[in-house]
């Protein structure tokens, strides 16, 4: 394809391009003139209408800054008509452009937003994962962390709620942030009384009492001295319980902030547990008597009940009964069903008493009629909530796959296009190849004619250059040919006369030749017999001369070889015995060194692994290597200060001796490489220094090997009435660094994180347990048995889900 035809192909695949994107240009601005328009009007059910329109026309285009925007739109509004399903629906799908790099200022919002639904939905798991996604991205970190600590809190993870709400409580005081101080010691101590750990709700009610006096906020007074109180009620210290609601009492007659029937009421019970039924009575009665002027009849006929309970408790039937009858009549009238329930048991109590048993009968089963609806009730609202959390679920799966579905949809339909434009550009394609060739053809036919015509000149012209050649030639042979016949003649004559003249030399010559043999040949006869006498003579001479001197030389030799070899044989004598004695040496000092050198060998051995001792001994010393997958162990053992402080010192080596000796063997067998012990613990690593990846079951079963030996040695202790110290196990798997420490007193050791977090499982562990980190879990769960033990706080590693490894399987 010639340039001019690329050129034609790029500016049409560019026209139809300006085309579709002119299209969906004005497919886009009609989205947002009605993302506008929606957004514009008062009407939120036209603005619901246009806001649909505007998303259909979004998704069959495929803009993503409109379905971004609309979802946006769309999840706010069913969030504020309390419609979670679609209002997650729309988050999700926001979500899913937001990851595509579209309104990527959202994000944070909407994971917030996603989980917040999921709270109110009681999913708090869900809620929680997408707490964590926030978490990394948000400057509110003290927001998330609030939310949650209640999250945990909901599903009963007591210790990771008070984790997050510390971690509140501490940034929130640093930045001086009362409300959120106040509120985080708040969370914190309703955690701290559902785990009924009151003293610790005790020292946070204290400290939001110290707190709200710093910040002179009079108002909130009251309501902690009331909480005071409260806590100390249920600790039992009801005289203590008492002060602080009358401080409460006290403080709330400037402020009036607090419900005085709560506190008169408070302050009844107080003195009813201390036994002053007088005072109990009148606190109670005071309390009635605001609630009446209030006309807050549901809470009257609770606390009519409550004055009832007291008289009867004290064995006042009379009054019992008076304040009975009047709670039932105020239950039925303010429908306060739960205090009519237990009205009604009381009141069958009371005619019991009073010997009247049909009136007590029909009374009990009132009573149980109406807690059996209770039951009812809250099986049908558990049901409800149940029913609303599975749909929930049912819809984020169902919103997944049809987001799914239509980015499948998306890409169908942009493949499609694709496609399209493709047929578009080979048809243009074609027709430009067809017309290409079309001029190509023409061109060639031109190009053939003008070469024809050309070549019938050349032909022309090459005829009239042949014939004037052949001419030429012609004139050329015939002058050569004279010359020739011209050169042969002078030839001729010239080789007769020099034939002639050859003739008479060679005849002259022959003559002269005859007579110089004839005298040749008699003086080369006498001088051959002049040079063989003259030979004679000297080789005789030569020969007698040679005789004498190899004489001589032969003497000389044999007396020379005879005193040499005299000398050399006693020389030689010498040097084999000192030889001898020399090699006797020689392998004397090998043995010796051969010796030292294995004790040395096996020392080191015993100090480093093998590898790591060879590199030692070969270049001077050990490079550190980085290895990827590798278990870590440590022991300790529990209540052994306790128990050693009346061991003598040999004792204590020699228990300690024998239980790491133990310790070897089985990491010996195990394959496993001992790293150190540090007084009573034991660490040792499997997956060096030659890496592998059965380490995690390995280390496992010498833990369980470890601990079976532990479990047989305090048996054996206790039967002769001995106490012997437990052991806590800790394992974790991950990656590390190996090496030598030191260059004279030098030991193995490993470095890293993983190092830290298994010290961390096993000082977490339980005393005679083996404690593991999910990373280790997810290598060996399928060969053994375990507990799981949840997310626990590590010290400087956030939270880490723990297992207890019991057996094998």
């Amino acid at each position: 394809m010639s340039r001019s035809s690329y050129i034609l192909v790029f500016f049409l695949f560019f026209g139809l391009n300006c085309l579709k994107a002119q299209e969906v240009s004005l497919d886009s601005t009609y989205v947002n003139q009605e993302i506008s328009s929606a957004l514009a009007v008062q009407d939120s059910s036209i603005a619901f209408e246009r806001m649909e329109k505007a998303l259909l026309i979004a998704r069959s285009i495929n803009y993503q800054n409109g379905k971004a925007e609309v979802s946006h739109w769309l999840a706010n509004y069913y969030r504020k008509k309390g419609d979670n399903i679609s209002a997650l629906r729309y988050s999700l799908e926001l979500l899913e452009n937001i990851n595509k790099g579209i309104k990527a200022e959202l994000k944070e919002q909407t994971l917030f937003d996603i989980a917040s639904i999921y709270q109110t939905e009681k999913l708090n798991d869900k809620a929680l994962e997408y707490y964590r996604l926030v978490l990394p991205i948000t400057n509110n970190k003290i927001g998330i962390w609030q939310q949650m600590g209640e999250a945990f809190s909901v599903e009963n993870k007591l210790d990771s709620a008070t984790f997050y709400l510390s971690k509140v409580y501490e940034s929130a005081k640093k930045q001086d942030n009362f409300p959120t101080t106040l509120k985080a010691l708040q969370q914190r101590a309703k955690v701290f009384e559902k785990a009924n750990s009151l003293e610790k709700v005790l020292q946070d009610d204290l400290k939001i009492l110290a707190l709200v006096q710093q910040q002179k906020k009079q108002t909130l007074v009251p309501t902690c001295y009331n909480n005071l109180g409260f806590i100390h009620s249920k600790m039992k210290d009801y005289k203590k319980a008492i002060e602080y609601f009358e401080q409460a009492e006290k403080s709330n007659k400037e402020s009036n902030v607090l419900d005085q029937s709560i506190l008169y009421t408070n302050l009844g019970i107080a003195h009813q547990n201390i036994g002053d039924l007088k005072k109990a009575i009148q606190y109670l009665r005071r309390a009635r008597s605001f609630l009446q002027k209030e006309q807050e009849n549901f809470r009257f006929a609770q606390l009519t009940h409550l004055i009832s309970t007291l008289y009867y408790k004290n064995d006042d039937t009379y009054n019992a009964l008076i304040f009975n009858d009047e709670a039932l009549l105020t239950a039925k009238q303010s429908s306060n069903n739960s205090a009519l329930s237990d009205s009604y048991n009381l009141g069958a109590s009371i005619h019991q008493d009073l010997y009247d048993y049909e009136k007590a009968l029909d009374y009990y089963k009132k009573h149980l009629a109406l807690r059996d609806s209770f039951l009812l009730e809250e099986r049908l609202r558990q049901q409800s909530l149940l029913q609303q959390q599975y749909l929930l679920e049912r819809a984020e799966k169902e919103i997944k796959i049809l987001i799914s579905n239509q980015e499948i949809k998306d890409l169908s339909i942009n493949q499609l296009n694709l496609e399209k434009e493709k047929l578009e550009l080979s048809s243009i394609s074609l027709k430009l190849e067809a017309e290409k060739r079309e001029s190509e053809l023409t061109l060639l036919r031109k190009e053939q004619e003008i070469q024809d015509a050309a070549i019938k000149n050349k032909e022309l012209e090459a005829l009239q250059t042949q014939q004037q050649l052949r001419l030429t030639a012609q004139q050329l042979e015939a002058e050569k040919q004279e010359r020739e016949i011209a050169e042969l003649n002078r030839k001729e004559i010239e080789q007769r006369l020099a034939l002639a003249e050859k003739a008479a030399e060679e005849e002259e010559r022959l003559k002269e030749i005859s007579l110089l043999n004839k005298d040749k040949e008699l003086l080369t006869r006498q001088q051959e017999i002049n040079q063989l006498e003259l030979e004679r003579q000297s080789t005789f001479r030569q020969f007698a001369y040679g005789l004498g001197i190899l004489s001589l030389i032969i003497l000389g030799l044999v007396l020379a070889g005879l005193l040499f070899a005299r000398r050399s044989n006693n020389k030689l004598t010498k040097q084999n015995t000192e030889i001898e004695q020399q090699k006797v040496e020689l392998e004397k000092n090998q043995q010796l060194i051969q010796e030292e050198k294995a004790k040395s060998d096996a020392l080191l051995l015993n100090i480093l692994p093998s590898e790591t001792a060879e590199e030692l001994k070969n270049i001077g010393y050990a490079t550190p290597r980085k290895y990827d997958l590798v278990s870590v162990l440590f022991t300790d053992f529990s209540g052994f200060t306790a128990i050693t402080k009346n061991m003598s010192a040999e004792e204590l080596i020699g228990e300690l001796n024998e239980c790491f000796l133990a310790f070897d063997e089985i990491v010996e067998r195990y394959g496993l490489e001992k790293i150190k012990t540090i007084g009573d613990a034991y660490m040792c690593a499997g997956g060096i220094p030659t890496p592998n990846t059965s380490n995690p079951i390995d280390i496992a079963h010498a833990a369980l090997e470890m601990q079976a030996y532990m479990n047989q040695r305090i048996a054996q202790k206790q039967q002769g009435n001995q106490k012997y110290w437990n052991m806590r196990i800790g394992i974790h798997t991950g990656t590390v660094i190996a090496g030598v420490v030191g260059s004279k007193k030098f030991a193995y050791d490993i470095w890293g994180d993983t190092v830290n977090i298994a010290s961390r499982m096993e000082s977490n562990s339980d005393i005679g347990a083996i404690n593991i980190s999910a990373t280790t879990y997810s290598y060996i769960k399928n060969h053994f048995n375990f507990t799981s033990r949840g997310p626990i706080p590590v010290k400087n590693a956030g939270e880490i889900e723990m297992f207890f490894l019991n057996d094998k399987r």
